[in-house]
């Protein structure tokens, strides 16, 4: 199961330039992304801004997490 970071929708949208440009990267209706302000990312946008904007992710206070599992797996190791 992955831990995410819960993120600040305002910082968020600060970074990507603004209410329109925050809704144009996450394919929704401007009124979608201002309801959002002040309180935190919704879930599947917060996982979306880690894969397609992880600078953003990062400088909003995202943590990218490994958890050992999955760096076994990964590695090769049984």
């Amino acid at each position: 199961n992955m831990e995410l970071t819960k993120l600040s929708a305002d910082i968020v949208v600060a970074a990507l330039g603004g209410t329109n440009e925050a809704a144009r990267f996450f394919e929704v209706k401007p009124p979608s992304v201002s309801k959002y302000r002040g309180r935190h990312l919704p879930r599947a946008w917060a996982l979306y801004l880690r894969v397609a904007r992880p600078d953003i992710y990062l400088a909003a206070g995202g943590v990218l997490k490994v958890s050992p599992a999955s760096t076994a797996e990964e590695s090769g190791a049984e």
